[in-house]
């Protein structure tokens, strides 16, 4: 995974790429259950509601677990940092 670094010094993690990472071990471990499937079909919908899915989990997760360490540049290019989300004076939201 690549990062940037961001004016807070803190590494910029881009959420897509997160997301391509964790599908690719997601299908791995699939086909291992699945060895005499041939394709990877699947309904271009079902592709959309995963992905959104997953940059939501993901975007949750950081914001508990790794917001103090990391910023977050999501799907659509806006950058989310602690700061912007937690009162630094008592960490609330």
């Amino acid at each position: 995974m690549k990062s940037k670094t961001t004016t807070t010094s803190k590494p910029l993690i881009k959420v897509s790429e997160v997301i391509d990472d964790a599908e690719r071990g997601f299908w791995a471990e699939v086909i291992k259950h699945f060895p005499q499937a041939t394709t990877g079909d699947l309904d271009p919908s079902s592709v959309f509601v995963w992905s959104a899915a997953n940059e939501q989990v993901i975007k949750d997760w950081w914001l508990w677990n790794a917001s103090s360490y990391y910023d977050l540049e999501l799907t659509n290019g806006k950058i989310i940092k602690h700061e912007d989300i937690f009162d630094e004076e008592d960490g609330n939201k």
